[in-house]
């Protein structure tokens, strides 16, 4: 990455740094969208996990829309995946072959 694109990245995350509301600092993804389901003033976060029950109409008292990370510049985002939660296969399915494919179609590898 050329070091202007590099300082680029880093300025546009203290922005939105700058923009946290203090109370997020203490919470988790969970609790974040927990509280932005239900906050009168706040209305986005722009890099969080997905928690798909947020997504459904009456989880919470508002319901959460997920949308793709934001970028800089006209080339879109390079990747979108934040943290490692991951899929796991239990070792005591009955149907191991689907199982395993499942987390393949999932998240394939890059080729």
């Amino acid at each position: 990455m050329p070091r202007h694109t590099g300082r680029q990245v880093l300025a546009a995350m203290q922005a939105l740094a700058d923009l946290v509301d203090p109370a997020c600092r203490g919470m988790d993804p969970i609790a974040a969208l927990d509280a932005l389901a239900d906050s009168k003033t706040h209305r986005v976060i722009p890099l969080t996990y997905l928690y798909a029950p947020n997504g459904h109409a009456g989880y919470r008292s508002q319901q959460i829309r997920f949308h793709d990370i934001p970028a800089i510049g006209q080339g879109g985002p390079n990747g979108s995946a934040l943290g490692g939660t991951g899929v796991a296969v239990s070792a005591r399915t009955a149907l191991p072959e689907i199982c395993t494919r499942f987390p393949i179609w999932l998240a394939p590898m890059p080729r």
